[in-house]
């Protein structure tokens, strides 16, 4: 008989701990603890999965350790607002390029540019300003009317051209907040990409920033402005890249 009780007592005990594990086991707030700080990756991928709650998406999606955890949240989060912060702030370059995406298959183009006029990295505002879905001309005036003379702001110019809105040139010509800009706009009314690569030229001269000087660069290839850039420019790593590159265009064939 005491035996039997101590076996419906141990029964009982294991039952109520099934429960409260169960209970923990769908416990939304636990999926999201592990998805950001799991230790297992493949618990971390499951747990991320398992989470319907768009508050905890959103959290995951920005903090969660793992990239890819980041990335299969923000596959799910259907806040806009999310996701263009995610596509500023993440510091992994995917996680960035993923949100752009899903703003554009949301057709966002407006916070696609907000995007672009944020963030300070090439790779994501160059991403944002090819993205396929961008393409209401405004938003790139916007963008050149705002930024510095920084390569930014430069293809924000082109992709005027590209759309074939180079009529938007006159308004940044009088409307943009750096004279630079302006002036750029004003040369390129009528004949678009005029000394497009002088302009690049011009913006590795007087820049400071490492990435924005790698991106002006890449768009020089004239020997006579990469041998400009070499002598006169102001950041050491400017005229030491030049140099470089214009060593490469005018060396001998082997």
């Amino acid at each position: 008989m005491r035996f039997k009780r101590c076996f419906v007592v141990s029964s009982l005990v294991v039952a109520a701990w099934l429960l409260v594990g169960c209970a923990d086991s769908d416990d939304p707030a636990k999926f999201a603890d592990t998805a950001k700080n799991g230790q297992d990756p493949h618990a971390r991928f499951k747990a991320v999965n398992r989470i319907t709650d768009q508050a905890l998406l959103a959290d995951v999606a920005k903090n969660a350790q793992d990239a890819t955890v980041r990335i299969l949240a923000v596959e799910r989060v259907t806040d806009s607002a999310v996701l263009a912060d995610v596509a500023v702030n993440d510091l992994e370059i995917g996680v960035c390029i993923r949100a752009i995406g899903r703003l554009a298959a949301k057709g966002e183009q407006a916070l696609i540019a907000e995007v672009a006029k944020t963030t300070d990295r090439p790779g994501v505002w160059r991403w944002a300003m090819v993205t396929p879905a961008l393409t209401d001309p405004a938003l790139f005036a916007d963008i050149a009317k705002n930024d510095s003379f920084t390569p930014k702001g430069i293809f924000a110019l082109d992709r005027l051209h590209d759309l074939d809105a180079q009529a938007l040139y006159a308004d940044v010509a009088q409307n943009a907040m750096d004279p630079r800009i302006r002036q750029v706009a004003v040369e390129w009314i009528g004949n678009p990409r005029r000394h497009y690569e002088a302009v690049f030229a011009d913006i590795a001269k007087t820049e400071d920033d490492e990435s924005a000087l790698r991106v002006a660069l890449d768009q020089v290839r004239d020997s006579a402005l990469l041998a400009d850039v070499a002598t006169n420019a102001k950041a050491p790593y400017a005229r030491q890249s030049a140099g470089h590159k214009l060593a490469g265009l005018v060396s001998p064939e082997k």
